[in-house]
């Protein structure tokens, strides 16, 4: 099992990060674009944000598989789970502020969202190499 997730893993990354840069750049288009174009934008950043949803929640399943020792490093090191609590925490916050008054908050949690992911990656990454 774990081989058939390693070889698939670099598919869930890459599919992560196509579907988080397309929120993002959605959520951009809404803050700078017109009308029409916000509202088409807004569509699109829905529909994204399922996508990274499934694709964290699959990458965070997926790391824990593949890397045992980050769920070790995880329980020696609890204040670790501030990571992904801030990513999980910016990427509600971006379903939590669609409406059109709120723009620029959904781009700011989108921000806070990449911004966990980084850290969490990095911690990730860390774990993995014994560091």
């Amino acid at each position: 099992m774990t081989a058939e997730i390693r070889n698939c893993y670099p598919l869930l990354i890459a599919s992560g990060v196509v579907l988080t840069a397309s929120m993002e750049g959605a959520l951009w288009t809404v803050l700078k674009g017109e009308s029409a174009v916000r509202e088409r934008a807004m569509r699109i950043a829905d529909v994204c944000w399922w996508g990274v949803l499934a694709a964290t929640l699959a990458l965070a399943a997926g790391s824990l598989l593949i890397s045992p020792e980050l769920g070790q490093k995880l329980t020696m090191e609890p204040w670790a789970y501030a990571f992904p609590v801030v990513m999980l925490a910016g990427l509600f916050g971006v379903r939590a502020s669609r409406l059109p008054e709120m723009e620029f908050l959904a781009f700011f949690f989108s921000c806070v969202y990449l911004a966990g992911a980084a850290a969490t990656a990095l911690f990730g990454a860390a774990a993995s190499f014994g560091v």
